[in-house]
């Protein structure tokens, strides 16, 4: 299919909650649509790529800059090939480098995944096109990621199929045009040794690389490279009680030049399903401290997910993720999380209603304003793929206000006081162990999380300044890692 797309400015489309800024709903698009992947621009708007296409028709790329305000203008794209676009990231010279894969076609069947990218200005027109023979390889090209290295080249990587074997970790190294400069697809090993790969970073010890990803077992790896794409050696991140610290995780937060801030998931080895967890790990693969992120005695969802995250600065960083909500029975929704460099959540938000089901989190874009954009769309196989942008501002997630202090015995109450109440919630902790991770987290009569944090200091009183909360009724839940301690209900007023 090649189409031609009129560039167009297109309204804000804007949602009656306070929960969101704006959303952008693709849904009327004259063709079905995925844009999972962004950059934020010098201006502060966002570059969002993905692809279009129709039931019976290949895909074609999707290019949009979308502005603070919620406009957005989409590129004509008739004369760019039929890639799917993947990681846009900005080049030194200003322009924006987007990675592209689509399925090759023998005339009758299609299969494999073709590599390729597009090179485009600031004003969104293409600078250069660039498709990456692999026919001489029996591979799939899947998962690509790239980064900006320090010489001003842009580093590939991803995952291919050599064969039957499992998967291998690719590389390339690309000029600003798109020209490669050195390429490396890894061959298999007798060890067995396989590789999924999610993430590519800069080694901040050396002048070489960090990927992240999974092995065969699914357990999290990270492996390193030199600047040739040797590898030097691989670490199995692993904690005890855990099957596999993290089947999935990325970091865009290095705490020091050894260790990392990661947001991903892992199976919860005492079978309790999926936890979304945050975690301090060295490059050595020490885990020096991990936090189960949405820990909750509440089983109606499931939490998987969580290769996005996003960095503002260390008091604002966002995190994509899946949920599995039981009570529907199928399918899949949207969340985001807020947390710091400590390991704190300060908010959380589940996309829940039914427009948001099968949606799949794309990617989360931090933005100047402390934001972020989010980018969902329809999971794949739904052939009416649909996508979604949505801005949210840092306050729409409702961080708690709280402290902890002692107070004498004989004023505690076993309750929450006052109850109800128009302000501050006062809560009796002094059964609570200073010794185990403790959380705090308040929902409303539709079970939705309102406020969720660590407790952290030491005392016997927990106090909630609740005063953002509408009137209403509502749930408070204090818990550690295994179960839940206290669950009351207090009123607002």
């Amino acid at each position: 299919m090649k189409r031609y797309c009129l560039t167009l400015l297109v309204a804000i489309v804007t949602l009656a909650t306070n929960a969101q800024q704006w959303e952008i709903d693709f849904s009327d698009h004259e063709f079905a649509n995925a844009v999972g992947h962004g950059v934020l621009a010098t201006d502060g708007s966002v570059i969002a790529v993905g692809y279009i296409g129709s039931d019976n028709t290949p895909f074609n790329p999707m290019l949009l800059r979308v502005y603070p305000n919620g406009s957005y203008k989409e590129h004509d794209c008739y004369d760019i090939p039929s890639f799917n676009l993947v990681s846009p990231l900005k080049l030194n010279n200003g322009n924006y480098m987007a990675l592209g894969a689509t399925l090759k076609y023998d005339g009758h069947d299609y299969y494999g995944y073709e590599l390729g990218a597009i090179v485009f200005n600031d004003s969104l027109e293409i600078v250069s096109t660039r498709t990456y023979d692999t026919d001489s390889l029996v591979a799939k090209l899947i998962n690509a990621k790239a980064i900006v290295d320090t010489d001003g080249t842009v580093v590939v990587c991803g995952e291919y199929e050599p064969g039957s074997t499992h998967a291998r970790p690719f590389f390339y190294r690309l000029n600003e045009d798109g020209d490669i400069l050195d390429c490396l697809f890894e061959e298999p090993s007798n060890g067995h040794w396989t590789f999924n790969c999610y993430q590519i970073l800069k080694d901040p010890r050396s002048d070489g690389y960090i990927v992240i990803g999974t092995n065969h077992d699914g357990q999290c790896a990270m492996a390193f490279y030199d600047r040739q794409f040797a590898k030097k050696g691989s670490v199995l991140p692993s904690h005890n009680g855990y099957m596999a610290l993290y089947t999935e995780f990325n970091s865009e937060k290095w705490l020091s030049q050894d260790n990392m801030l990661t947001f991903g998931f892992a199976i919860d080895g005492r079978g309790h399903g999926w936890d979304l967890l945050l975690a301090d790990i060295n490059l050595d693969g020490t885990v020096n401290r991990y936090v189960n992120a949405l820990n909750t005695p509440d089983t109606s969802y499931n939490i998987a997910g969580g290769r996005c995250m996003a960095v503002v600065n260390d008091t604002t960083m966002y995190g994509l993720f899946y949920l599995y909500p039981a009570f529907k029975g199928f399918g899949i929704n949207p969340g985001v999380c807020l947390f710091n460099k400590n390991m704190e959540i300060l908010g959380v938000h589940r996309f829940l209603d039914a427009k948001y089901n099968d949606v799949a989190p794309g990617s989360v874009i931090a933005t100047p304003d402390g934001g972020c954009v989010l980018l969902c769309y329809k999971t794949p196989q739904y052939m009416d793929t649909d996508s979604f942008i949505i801005k949210m501002s840092r306050e729409d997630f409702n961080p708690i206000p709280c402290s902890i202090s002692e107070v004498p015995k004989e004023q505690l109450r076993a309750t929450a006081y006052p109850n109800p109440t128009r302000g501050e919630l006062n809560i009796d902790i002094s059964n609570l162990s200073q010794n185990t991770e403790n959380r705090v987290s308040i929902t409303d009569m539709q079970g939705i999380t309102r406020m969720s944090r660590i407790i952290q200091g030491s005392g016997n009183l927990l106090t909630i300044d609740v005063t953002v909360l509408e009137t209403g009724v509502y749930f408070y839940s204090v818990y550690n890692r295994e179960k839940e301690i206290i669950k009351e209900k207090f009123i607002k007023n």
